[in-house]
């Protein structure tokens, strides 16, 4: 039977898993000391937003006071992707790129560079996550967390830091950072079920017109060096959907394959995906990916496990400026036919 991806079940799994990971940060937090960073995904066991296996995405909390610097240590290893970000109400700021060989970042008051964070404008308990992007295909050895390390004295309130817990102020600060961004996106998946057409992909540009807080969800559920957009697939009994993508400069991207609260597709199920250290291009270098309910055979091929509506993200590092969007068409295997989807997202030829 096929079905759709809405579900109260869906939602209180995907709370669930925050909820987890803010006790987690929570635990670990300090007003005077730097925290044990925390894995966001568990180990793959932990579902984030749209995150794929090949990554591992490090939190804590600090506490930011003048003339205190701490020091971010980030162990060596075969990670092709590093980035550092501090994360407040209203504010990110990052170092989009941590470059081969850099094992400490320092994060003070001060102009930024590739091995300085500039804490300036940021104060009390602030959220820092380290984002690592692996070759898992390489036989990449588990990775260490990076550690922090206070190089200063913290001169927090001592009221404040007596009267209410860090971790409950660093639990609660980062599952609203978890939880608004995951709201807002419930919410402009039901504008866009409306409004949108289905089995294309949309563009922050296209969506910008109808909402006005996009660019700033986006803007908290990553770094402005990757480039979003997501499908949301409808299919049929015996239908599938084939996208079609050229990479742009030999940029890392990803397919991730989820409901509309970003978790697997069936309960206790994980996210399917496939990166571009996976897919097996074609001879001109453009690659296929193949979304359906039966695999019979077909490469580079993702499960709805039948699922009729399933939400296809799409995400690249540092695309080129000349980078297209995945384009897609429905085939029916029954019939052996294809139907081509327009401008407009409807098939072609019924």
């Amino acid at each position: 039977m096929m079905r759709g991806f809405k579900g109260f079940s869906d939602g209180m799994r995907a709370v669930r898993d925050h909820a987890w990971a803010a006790l987690d940060v929570g635990r670990r937090a300090s007003w005077c000391g730097a925290p044990v960073l925390v894995d966001l995904l568990a180990g793959g066991r932990r579902k984030g937003f749209c995150e794929s296996p090949d990554s591992l995405y490090s939190v804590g909390f600090i506490n930011i006071q003048p003339d205190c610097a701490y020091r971010l240590q980030i162990p060596a290893s075969d990670a092709f992707y590093a980035a550092v970000s501090l994360h407040a109400r209203g504010r990110q700021s990052h170092l989009e790129w941590v470059p081969q060989g850099v094992t400490e970042v320092v994060l003070q008051d001060g102009a930024a560079t590739d091995r300085t964070l500039d804490t300036r404008g940021y104060t009390g308990m602030t959220q820092v996550m380290v984002r690592q992007y692996f070759d898992r295909q390489g036989g990449t050895r588990v990775p260490t967390l990076p550690r922090l390390e206070l190089l200063g004295p913290a001169k927090g309130s001592t009221r404040l830091r007596h009267a209410v817990p860090a971790g409950l102020v660093a639990g609660m600060r980062f599952l609203s950072w978890r939880l608004k961004p995951l709201l807002a996106i419930k919410y402009l998946h039901h504008r866009l079920g409306r409004r949108f057409p289905k089995n294309c992909f949309l563009t922050l540009e296209d969506i910008v017109g109808l909402w006005r807080g996009a660019p700033k969800t986006v803007e908290r559920l990553g770094l402005s060096a990757f480039r979003y957009s997501f499908c949301i697939a409808e299919l049929r009994p015996g239908e599938r959907l084939q996208i079609h993508y050229r990479p742009s400069g030999g940029r890392y991207f990803a397919f991730s394959l989820n409901n509309n609260w970003m978790q697997g597709l069936g309960q206790g199920s994980t996210s399917s995906y496939l990166s571009s250290l996976q897919l097996r291009p074609a001879a001109d270098g453009s690659v296929t990916i193949n979304i359906g309910s039966c695999d019979r055979g077909y490469p580079n091929f993702l499960s709805t496990k039948g699922h009729r509506l399933a939400l296809v993200h799409f995400r690249e590092i540092m695309p080129s400026p000349e980078a297209k969007r995945p384009a897609c068409s429905v085939v029916n295997d029954a019939h052996e036919s294809s139907g081509t989807i327009r401008s407009d997202g409807q098939r072609a030829g019924g």
